[in-house]
């Protein structure tokens, strides 16, 4: 039986669209709010220790694709001071990128209509209500993303409607939860869907 379809549209990018700006270490947070509809950005070979946080929209017809040159090899280290993806915008596609040592989150995404795709994310905080991968908004696509190490959830959906999980590979590590309300490791979860419609 097929499952139902989001209620609201997944955004999509061509194959193989051009670069129209390449990324090094250091230019990102600049290329990032510089970016506007229908933009690839495309990340060279390096760690890059600058956050993603748009601060503009793409639209259904051009969306804003941020991509690894080389899948895997661009990480964006959060170096547990900072979340390495903060995508609070809409329509925007995050491919190819290693994710890593963030605080509450690894990749948190509070906008609608945003893809991550070939996306690996690890590690958030031990201690706080935290997620590797941490979902609040409407029809969000995560595809053949892989999320593992710390945090109470590796994925979590929460709130909004519409989301797609495909080709999720999720594996909790840790959590001590010392700064939340008490509960502690085992009380870690792989993937939580938590007052989510049509997910």
């Amino acid at each position: 039986t097929p499952l139902p379809s989001p209620t609201v549209p997944l955004p999509t990018t061509v194959a193989g669209a051009a670069c129209t700006r390449t990324v090094q270490p250091g230019q990102l947070r600049a290329a990032v709010t510089a970016a506007r509809a229908g933009d690839v950005l495309c990340l060279a070979d390096g760690t890059y220790t600058e956050a993603i946080q748009p601060t503009t929209d793409g639209t259904a017809g051009a969306p804003i694709t941020v991509r690894a040159l080389n899948d895997g090899k661009a990480p964006i280290d959060g170096q547990g001071q900072r979340i390495p993806l903060m995508l609070y915008r809409n329509w925007w596609v995050v491919e190819g990128l290693v994710l890593r040592n963030g605080t509450v989150a690894t990749a948190r995404v509070e906008g609608d209509n945003n893809v991550l795709r070939r996306v690996s994310a690890h590690d958030a905080d031990t201690d706080e209500n935290s997620a590797v991968i941490f979902i609040w908004g409407d029809g969000n696509l995560l595809e053949d993303v892989a999320a593992a190490g710390a945090g109470r959830y590796t994925v979590e959906v929460f709130e909004g409607g519409g989301n797609t999980l495909r080709r999720v590979f999720a594996m909790c590590g840790a959590w001590d939860g010392r700064a939340f309300c008490g509960v502690t490791w085992p009380q870690g979860y792989n993937i939580g869907v938590y007052n989510a419609s049509n997910t």
